[in-house]
């Protein structure tokens, strides 16, 4: 049996345009750092990951996740 990391990493900004730019064109940066991040954490760790990444909006209520 493996062991899982599962992880949440929530990122928010009075600025409205900083979470545009972490969350990219139809989502691609956000989604390639999250591939990224995944990966150093497996190879630090040795074990499969599990990564959520909730960027939130001045005034907006980010969904609830659980892992």
């Amino acid at each position: 049996m493996r062991w899982v990391l599962r992880a949440e990493i929530r990122v928010s900004s009075e600025k409205r345009h900083v979470p545009r730019y972490i969350i990219g064109p139809s989502g691609k940066v956000v989604t390639e750092i999250a591939r990224e991040v995944e990966q150093e954490l497996m190879n630090l760790f040795h074990c499969d990951v599990r990564l959520v990444i909730v960027v939130q909006a001045p005034g907006v209520t980010p969904p609830k996740h659980h892992l």
